[in-house]
């Protein structure tokens, strides 16, 4: 007689096949099928034909992700997705009006303008917009009036995994004035509403901000709105550094302590006869709803707001199972979010938030079995001491395991997305959440009685969350630089841990996909390889050469935001990059500004040049203003003048500092000399005159020059020409390089990151 069949689960191969389907059919263009994409359908409805036959799967997954495929690639409007620009190719792109339906992005600050239906697109409507006075609602009609600047995006040979670069060409702000209405926004029955919710917003914001001390500025706001505009953009990207930057994001997790601190008090409170837990359940609803409505009514906080008022009236309902199969319950959320919404699936917080609380409903149980191990006691009471610390570290086991599983369900989307993951999150969420849930409350309490008297526990609270912050920030690893890799692997072998912790029969197979993705992929360089990103005004220069993993002359820039996660790191990543060299010619902020959060993501293995606290030098020096923090237990090397040879572990590679003349500011800028297999790179910083004249550069041609001060007229740059006639030229800049006449008249050849995006040279 045959065993049972456990019966399939139809909610989630329902889920699956729609969100697959809609994945790939929002990325191809209306009413085109690409041929990677076709394949790739082909590949995942092949996929669920062999789930069919292997009894795992229910015939008509493959035709439910084709229809949802076909269905999104013509109804989901895509974003522009036009190549990125350089700084040369940007003067006409706001010289026409840009006319078309305001599309907003997620993150409530920008959009970009979608032309009318049979409308040609022009260059604006591949720009991502940045509104200074007014957000549109969602499909208005607008007109972006002729003006304001294009900053194109930072730019590295590799293009980042999650960039916006990948989507829009550049990025504009819009002023007041270039910003015109040209119609009424779509209806909406709910629009008086939604302004008094976010009126009501705004004062409960106030009212937290005026509670707000030296430490909490901006966290009591971050807590209780969502709103980061007033937490320091250093104490951000703390809580991005250590994995635990969900807490700062209304989501389902702030729904759900909503619910253990408040709800769940009101529902122990009601009494026992019907009308009494209906009654209950009525306010508890009507909470929760309030609740989720001031806090931004963001698709997570609804979908998890609703999960909890079903989950309530379903209590309500006699004969209901105690237990519902809570994997199906969120499948068949996923299943009709993409029915109803099928273009807001793909927004990263409801991606990373469904991922999460699916690896919490599969992956806590072995998780928590695991950590138990198999020779757990079940509780007995011999004391009251006891028994406290047997539950206690049961509740912290159980979190610890729900910790766990959700940064590993959400780890291929953070490894294609953000490039970098905190294993120490896990366990610092669990640490941080005491003072996390207080400050909580304190939002929570101060916004409905604001008085003094809550700032006092609001900074005591906000200085252990962040101490314990930095603690964490001090681990190895914190965060951990991820090498590039398909997303489709990454996510295949996550897929294969769950699926080993549920039958012990899979683990060699995810230990085996474990170890090629982390094996490295990246091979050595044969010879040197020069690389100058496009960091707009500023400069970036990476290389590496057998014996010398990768080595950063300088990485700043005035004009371009997030040139580290945008530029630098996806090339380390292609490069496999642990420790890296930096050198630093000086503490301009065009020439290091980038460099605290690199060294936060990949430690240096050794500084040379200029000092790194010099980059906070004050007011009025041009410095980096404190954006750059010395690095403890890293090995310095600088000169006060004259030339200094570095160590290297390749004999065919020489490198040397020189300083021509002693001093901070820009003539005190350090070069870095590059000889290899006969040939020399010269690197300058900004030195013009002196800095220049007083280099201890021996005569002789120059394979590559990096010209000094982005290109300017410096008049220490003829005597060095003669001297050192180069055979090529690079200019790092946003504008034309005053030297490009004298250049080409002189005969040398030369070439503009402004003009040619990053540039590359490869020596054998």
């Amino acid at each position: 007689m045959e065993p049972s069949r456990e019966p399939l689960r139809i909610l989630p191969w329902l889920a699956v096949a729609l969100g697959l389907g809609i994945a790939l059919g929002s990325r191809a263009a209306p009413g085109l099928f690409p041929g990677g994409f076709r394949a790739a359908l082909a590949a995942a409805a092949l996929a669920a034909a062999l789930a069919h036959a292997w009894r795992a799967a229910p015939r008509w997954v493959p035709w439910a992700l084709a229809l949802a495929f076909f269905r999104a690639s013509a109804e989901v409007p895509p974003a522009p997705g036009a190549s990125p620009w350089t700084s040369a190719t940007v003067a006409a792109a706001r010289a026409q009006p840009i006319v078309g339906r305001w599309r907003a992005e997620g993150d409530g600050r920008t959009g970009w303008i979608e032309p009318f239906p049979g409308e040609p697109a022009g260059a604006g409507h591949a720009l991502l917009l940045e509104p200074a006075a007014w957000i549109p609602p969602e499909g208005t009609p607008v007109a972006a009036l002729p003006g304001g600047e294009v900053t194109p995006w930072p730019r590295g040979p590799t293009p980042a995994p999650g960039s916006r670069a990948r989507r829009f060409a550049a990025q504009s702000a819009l002023a007041a004035d270039e910003l015109v209405l040209l119609g009424a926004p779509p209806p909406e029955p709910l629009a008086p509403l939604a302004r008094a919710l976010e009126r009501w917003r705004a004062l409960l914001g106030q009212r937290v901000a005026a509670l707000e001390g030296e430490t909490s500025a901006g966290l009591l706001r971050a807590l209780l709105t969502g709103e980061r505009a007033g937490l320091a953009p250093e104490r951000s990207d703390l809580f991005a550094r250590t994995g635990t930057s969900h807490l700062l994001a209304i989501s389902g997790w702030n729904v759900g302590l909503f619910a253990a601190l408040v709800l769940w008090p009101l529902a122990r409170l009601a009494g026992r006869t019907r009308r009494a837990r209906a009654a209950s359940f009525a306010l508890r609803a009507l909470l929760l709803l309030l609740f989720a409505s001031l806090a931004g009514g963001e698709k997570p906080v609804l979908r998890a707001s609703l999960a909890l008022v079903l989950a309530s009236c379903a209590a309500l309902i006699r004969g209901a199972p105690r237990r519902p199969d809570g994997l199906s319950f969120l499948a068949a959320g996923f299943a009709l979010e993409c029915l109803l919404d099928p273009a807001g699936i793909g927004s990263l917080s409801l991606s990373l938030s469904y991922a999460a609380t699916a690896g919490l409903l599969v992956g806590t149980g072995p998780l928590l079995a695991g950590l138990r191990g198999p020779s757990a006691e079940p509780l007995r009471a011999r004391g009251w001491a006891r028994v406290i610390a047997r539950r206690a570290a049961r509740a912290f086991a159980t979190a610890l395991a729900a910790s766990c599983a959700a940064v590993l369900a959400t780890l291929p989307i953070a490894w294609s997305v953000f490039g970098e993951v905190a294993p120490a999150g896990a366990l610092l969420t669990l640490l941080v959440l005491p003072p996390f849930t207080a400050l909580c409350l304190i939002a929570w309490l101060g916004a409905l009685v604001p008085a003094p008297l809550w700032r006092g526990p609001a900074e005591l609270c906000a200085r252990v969350l962040y101490a314990l912050l930095e603690l964490g920030d001090a681990l190895p690893g914190t965060p951990l630089a991820l090498p590039a890799r398909p997303a489709w692997v990454v996510a295949g072998a996550t897929l294969l841990v769950f699926l080993a912790l549920h039958r012990p029969r899979a683990r060699r197979w995810a230990a085996l996909a474990w170890g090629i993705v982390l094996l490295p992929w990246s091979a050595a360089p044969r010879g040197l390889e020069l690389h100058a990103l496009d960091v707009g005004h500023g400069t970036a220069v990476l290389l590496r050469a057998p014996g010398l993993e990768a080595l950063v002359y300088d990485c700043g820039s005035r004009d371009r935001r997030r040139v580290q996660p945008e530029a630098v790191a996806p090339l380390f990543a292609r490069w496999e990059v642990a420790r890296p060299v930096i050198v630093l010619s000086h503490p301009d902020r065009d020439h290091a500004s980038a460099l605290e959060r690199l060294a936060a993501r990949t430690p240096p293995r050794s500084v040379w040049g200029a000092a790194w606290e010099e980059a906070g030098a004050g007011p009025g020096s041009g410095a980096a203003q404190g954006a750059v923090r010395q690095a403890h237990g890293v090995p310095r090397l600088d000169l006060t003048a004259g030339r200094l040879r570095l160590p290297s572990a390749a004999p065919e590679l020489g490198l040397s500092l020189i300083r021509g003349r002693l001093g901070a500011g820009n003539e005190g800028s350090r070069a870095l000399l590059v000889a290899w297999r006969g040939e020399r790179l010269l690197l300058l910083g900004d030195a013009e005159e002196e800095g220049l004249e007083g280099l201890e550069l021996a005569q002789g041609p120059l394979r590559l020059l990096l010209a000094p001060h982005h290109g300017s007229d410096a008049p220490g740059l003829g005597p060095l020409l003669e001297r050192t006639p180069p055979l090529e030229v690079w200019v790092s800049a946003s504008e034309p390089p005053a030297i490009g006449p004298e250049l080409e008249r002189r005969g040398i050849p030369w070439r503009w990151t402004g003009a040619e995006g990053p540039l590359a040279l490869r020596l054998p």
